[in-house]
């Protein structure tokens, strides 16, 4: 019997290439969002903290 099968790629192993590319990108994106969450995140925490700072100066030398 002859072999019915070409040399293209079947339905399935492109829909699983697919899949492999968007998982790929989704993970991408998705680290680099909460990468920038986390900075932001510090940079809030870092504001905290000086204003904090700076009110215990005050209150402790009654002035800037």
């Amino acid at each position: 019997m002859k072999n019915m099968r070409s040399g293209g790629f079947t339905l399935i192993e492109m829909s699983i290439v697919l899949i492999i590319i968007a998982a790929i990108i989704g993970g991408t994106v998705l680290g680099r969002s909460l990468m920038l969450n986390s900075k932001l995140q510090t940079v809030m925490t870092d504001i905290d903290s000086f204003t904090s700072a700076v009110a215990n100066f005050k209150q402790t030398y009654e002035g800037l």
